[in-house]
Formats: structure tokens, sequence, C-alpha cells
């Protein structure tokens, strides 16, 4: 019971640490610092946006911006299971880059990193800021934006919660517990990880609406 316990602490600390706002990020490789973020913030869902990347290379105690980086370095968005690779532009100032984008989906949008700079290996990952939904630009608030709407949304989530529960329990009253292949750990195990799993996500819609309020 100790470790289901520990479990639905994990999934509950290790979500919440997902659904915060990462504004820029940097990421150290060797000798150089990368920094990674939108060019407008907060990000919006439909509207146009841009990544800016910074790589930057101590030399006498001071960063300097590296020109020329993306040389044999590529650069991809990533969302779920789609990746996209970004077409770099340099700005004016050296050393600093961009790529236009326009996120097409509420959520988290990773940057990855691949190549090398100057003969330095780069394979990282950076996420960054998450896409909001438009209800972030609404003034006067919309019935789509409301808290109602918020308070009905994790109402729902609960209530199809506690029906899938429900329905696991119906099946396995009708198990023989008798038969070689009944399992009771295992079965108790699977419900409680599943009980865990549904209030963290409860616990996480919570804390996500609380946070935008």
């Amino acid at each position: 019971m100790k470790l289901l316990l520990l479990l639905l602490f994990s999934f509950i600390v290790s979500g919440g640490a997902v659904a915060n706002a990462f504004a820029h990020t940097e990421v150290t490789v060797e000798d150089y610092v990368v920094d990674i973020g939108w060019g407008d913030e907060p990000p919006v869902v439909g509207f146009r946006n841009f990544i800016v990347i910074e790589i930057l290379q101590e030399k006498d105690g001071e960063l300097i911006k590296v020109p020329d980086a993306f040389q044999d370095l590529q650069a991809f968005a990533r969302s779920g299971g789609a990746s996209k690779e970004l077409d770099i532009i340099t700005d004016s100032e050296s050393g600093a880059y961009h790529a236009n984008i326009i996120p097409t989906k509420v959520g988290t949008i990773a940057i990855k990193l691949r190549g090398d700079i100057s003969g330095t290996m780069v394979d990282i990952q950076v996420p960054i800021e998450d896409v909001e939904g438009t209800a972030v630009l609404d003034f006067p608030p919309t019935a789509g934006s409301s808290s109602d709407q918020d308070i009905a949304s994790i109402k729902n989530a609960i209530n199809s919660f506690q029906s899938d529960m429900s329905e696991v329990k119906s099946n396995l009253s009708g198990i023989n517990v008798n038969s070689n292949q009944f399992d009771s750990e295992f079965i108790y195990n699977f419900g409680v990880i599943g009980m865990a799993t549904g209030i963290a996500g409860t616990v996480l819609a919570i804390f996500s609406i609380l946070k935008r309020k």
C-alpha cells in the first residue's frame, strides 16, 4: 500500500511539473549555452508566432553569441507524435535565430536540436511554454472561457472516471475467485493504480485552472 501511495504522489508531482509554464529555457551543451523560447508570450493557438533560439559561448568570462551556428545543426518542433523541421532564419544580430510558426493545438511543444556546432555534438530536446487557448486573450470573457465551463469540464471528467471504476468493479464481480487464472493481488494493484492516475489527472486539471485564474 505504501508503494501505491508513493506512485500516486509521484504522478501528482511529476504531472504538476509538466503543467508549469517554462518561458525561455537555457540548456548547457559543453562550452555552449542554448536559450530557447517563444518570441511572443504567451503563445496562443491559431496566432502567428516564432521560436527564438540564441546560442552563446563563454569567452573571457562573458557569454558571446555564436554566428553561423546552424551550418550543421537542425531544429525540430515536436508535439505528441508530430514533428516538423523548422526553417531557421538568422536575425540581423549575429548569433540570434528564429523560426516562424503558427501553433495549431493547445498544449506543450518541445524544440529538438540535433547536429553539431563547430564540432561539438548537440542532441537535446527542450520543452517551451505551453500554448494557450484563445480565452487567455478574450475580453470581456465569453461563455466559452468562463469559470463555469471550466468547473463543468472537471465535473464531467470526475463523473466519467467514476463510471469507468463502476464498470471495472462490475466486471471483477463476475470473476471466479477459485480459478487458477485469478490473481487478486494484480487486480487490486491495477485498480488502485488506476484510481491514483485518475485522481492525479483531476488534481492537475484543478491546479491548471487555478493557475490561470
